[in-house]
Parts: C-alpha cells; sequence; structure tokens
C-alpha cells in the first residue's frame, strides 16, 4: 500500500468507513508483528506488547491530520515510542520482581520470617517532581527543547527525538539532530554548573 493509498485510508477511518479501517490495521498489523521480531528477546510478553501497540492505533487515527505528513511516519515513530515505553516499564517490572526473590531466598536462609515492603509510591513522585523540574530549568519554556528533553526521559536517542521534531516542526532530521545535540551540550553545562 503506497502513503497516498494509506493516507486515504486513514482518513476515510477518521470518517467512519469500516472497510477503511480494517485496510490500516492490515498495515500496522505488519508493522507492530516486524518490530515484535525485532525486539523479541527484549520483551517478556509478545502478546501485551502487541495488544498495547493495536490499542494505540485508534488514537493514532483520530489525531492524523493529512496536511502534517504521512501516516506511515507517524505510526512508525509512535510504534517507537510505545516500545520504548513498554521496555521500560518491563524493566522497572523486573526490578521489582528480583526484590521480591532476594527476599525469598534470605527468607530460606534465615530462620525468621521476613515481610516484603511494598515499593515507596513518594520516592517515585519526588524523583519524578525532581526531574520535571530540572527540565523546566534546562527548557526555560521553551516547548521545542521541553519535547527533546521528554525524548531523552523517554529513551529515545537523538537520531529518534531529531525525527520527530522534523515531523513536527518541518524541515530536515539531520538539522534538528544537530540543535539536540547542541542543547545536549548547554544542558552538561547547566547541570555542572548547578551541581
Amino acid at each position: 500500500m503506497s502513503n497516498d493509498e494509506l493516507n486515504d485510508a486513514v482518513v476515510k477511518a477518521k470518517n467512519g468507513c469500516k472497510e477503511s479501517r480494517q485496510k490500516v490495521l492490515e498495515w500496522y498489523i505488519r508493522l507492530v508483528n516486524k518490530t515484535t521480531i525485532r525486539i523479541w528477546f527484549k520483551i517478556n510478553n509478545e502478546c501485551n506488547f502487541e495488544r498495547k501497540c493495536l490499542k494505540n492505533l485508534d488514537y493514532m487515527i483520530k489525531r492524523f491530520e493529512r496536511e502534517r505528513g504521512n501516516f506511515s511516519s507517524v505510526a512508525i515513530i509512535d510504534l517507537e515510542r510505545v516500545t520504548n515505553d513498554y521496555m521500560k516499564n518491563r524493566s522497572s517490572k523486573r526490578k521489582h520482581l528480583e526484590s521480591l526473590d532476594e527476599v525469598a531466598r534470605q527468607g530460606d536462609q534465615d530462620s525468621r520470617k521476613r515481610v516484603a515492603e511494598p515499593r515507596d509510591v513518594l520516592a517515585d513522585v519526588e524523583g519524578d517532581y525532581i526531574t520535571k523540574e530540572m527540565a523546566a530549568l534546562l527548557a526555560q519554556g521553551d516547548p521545542k527543547k521541553m519535547m527533546i528533553l521528554r525524548g531523552w526521559i523517554d529513551g529515545n536517542t537523538d537520531s529518534r527525538v531529531a525525527q520527530m521534531l522534523a515531523h513536527l516542526y518541518g524541515g530536515k532530521p539531520e538539522s534538528h539532530r544537530q540543535a539536540v545535540k547542541r542543547f545536549r551540550k548547554d544542558c552538561r553545562t547547566t547541570l555542572s554548573q548547578v551541581a
């Protein structure tokens, strides 16, 4: 399916055409399957990952605007974002489970009963607050800089952030990548002065 056919199908699906939505779904499932095959060894449950990707399809169709570019590039960027989010959440779940395993092993060695402590939610909130404050300090109210910082927080590379900026603001990804590199350098100097 060409980009023009795909864009037409997405616009029709946005207006309620079920056949067009089915065509978009078939195209998107192939993309999700390729991603799943590429990262199968990094995810612990392929079905949950694919379900999360497919839930996001309706949201992408609703917010698609033909004037802002091709749906294929929007879908690829959004799929990478979902992949990064899923893998980031997967690693925190594994760390939590490993700590419970360690408690169980210690309980076997020690005759006293041990109770697994729940995760400290307030520490997470405090860490998120500090992250947001640092982002506000570094961005200085510039929405483009905030987007770069959010991309880094989500685990995206400079190239991926540059592609997102090029998609949203126009221009070539290479020029945005240079701006991201300059901003990274500014962030390092600012953070070294704060610390």
